[in-house]
């Protein structure tokens, strides 16, 4: 058991110093450029119910999913992704909200990754969405978001 103290899983690392430093500088930059253009932060569970995820329109293999167990023997699943949280929270929490509700996020998800080839089982996902609106224009609004997020450098826009 002493040698595992040593390790950590495979498809995970450690993120130190300068390289953690310039992550959260990222974060901060993508999540001011969202809440700048009127989406508002959100943070879900670590762990969901796996039956969030296990539906019809599931874009994520339950192979890919990391399962457990809670105290009652439900199956849970560290979150594969966060835009199916955003439509679990719409749809259990925001049912007298006004629409159309703009979301952001920046957090972990964890995948399993057999093969690695330069990925890991643990990224950050950071993104836009537009809950109830069904117009191409909503649709261009988060495009232009995250291509505008993805031109801040050190909070300014680069050309």
């Amino acid at each position: 058991m002493l040698n595992w103290m040593r390790y950590i899983p495979e498809g995970t690392r450690d993120i130190l110093f300068n390289e953690c430093k310039e992550k959260i500088r990222i974060e901060e930059i993508l999540k001011a450029s969202y809440r700048a253009s009127g989406f508002n932060d959100i943070i879900s569970p670590t762990l969901e119910f796996y039956d969030v995820f296990n539906g019809d329109h599931t874009t994520i293999a339950q192979e890919k999913m990391y399962k457990l167990f809670d105290n009652h023997g439900r199956i849970l699943v560290l979150r594969p992704d966060l835009t199916t949280p955003v439509a679990r929270i719409t749809a259990t929490k925001l049912n007298e909200a006004v629409f159309p509700i703009r979301f952001c996020y920046t957090s972990n998800v964890f995948r399993v990754n057999e093969s690695l080839l330069g990925k890991t089982n643990e990224i950050t996902q950071s993104g836009v969405e537009i809950v109830g609106a069904r117009s191409i224009k909503a649709d261009a609004e988060t495009i232009i978001t995250g291509i505008n997020a993805l031109k801040l450098r050190n909070g300014r826009f680069q050309s």
